[in-house]
């Protein structure tokens, strides 16, 4: 019984060694500029516009109160 549980345990780490190693040369980690992003594409200008009405929108409300 040990040694099958022993089998298995070595099995299991194997496994999962093998797979992590074969993964490691394709992680790519990147970043972006969020602003520039916002800037500089259509959708992030259009972004900006709806929610620069809303702010407008909400500052009426306030200075009404």
């Amino acid at each position: 019984m040990k040694r099958c549980s022993l089998f298995f345990i070595i099995v299991t780490i194997g496994l999962f060694l093998s797979t992590n190693l074969g993964y490691a040369e394709t992680v790519k980690i990147g970043y972006f500029d969020l602003n520039k992003v916002l800037s500089e594409s259509r959708r992030g200008s259009e972004a900006q516009k709806v929610i620069q009405a809303k702010g407008d929108k909400l500052n009426k409300v306030i200075q009404k109160k």
